[in-house]
């Protein structure tokens, strides 16, 4: 039986913050250290731009939004999977996959992930919480319009609960006439 549920992973972002910090320390010296030079100035102020553009990003990405993973029903009782990112009061749907089109979940180290290589024509999604997670899952979507890998860090638990309400969805499927 599928139950609706929601985790919110909890980042470790001590890297992130970090990172957040010197792009943010970078910018600041940048900018003031281009108004005591003549010649380059442009370049320096345009390198601190960038510089602040990456802060932000990095703020915006991976401290200042928290990712939830929900199990949900849709409006005609399509077991679905939802990612949604929570920035402030804001809550955004990134992304929504039918159970029945996950073929399943694979647990990578980090090692395994940096050498992971997605294959030809399956789109990639990363809604991993951490900068440089630990333990990384790929839940591989193959559905009628898209293939895609979506990057998850869950738990063992809730992959386990995923791939069973996945079977579950495939067989619902398969006894409805839809395939």
């Amino acid at each position: 039986m599928i139950r609706e549920f929601a985790v919110r992973p909890v980042p470790k972002n001590k890297n992130a913050r970090t990172l957040f910090f010197v792009l943010l320390g970078g910018a600041a010296v940048g900018m003031i250290a281009s108004y005591f030079m003549n010649s380059y100035k442009g370049i320096v102020q345009l390198l601190a731009l960038i510089l602040l553009v990456a802060a932000v990003t990095v703020y915006t990405r991976y401290i200042g939004s928290v990712y939830s993973y929900e199990v949900s029903f849709d409006s005609d009782g399509t077991p679905i999977f939802v990612v949604c990112q929570l920035s402030g009061r804001r809550r955004t749907s990134l992304c929504r996959v039918d159970l029945a089109d996950v073929l399943s979940i694979d647990a990578l180290t980090a090692e395994q992930y940096r050498a992971y290589k997605t294959e030809q024509g399956v789109k990639r999604y990363n809604y991993t919480p951490t900068l440089y997670p630990p333990e990384v899952h790929i839940l591989k979507v193959r559905g009628r319009h898209e293939r895609a890998d979506v990057l998850l860090e869950i738990s063992a638990e809730c992959r386990e609960a995923l791939l069973s309400y996945a079977a579950e969805a495939r067989e619902m499927r398969a006894m409805s006439g839809e395939e």
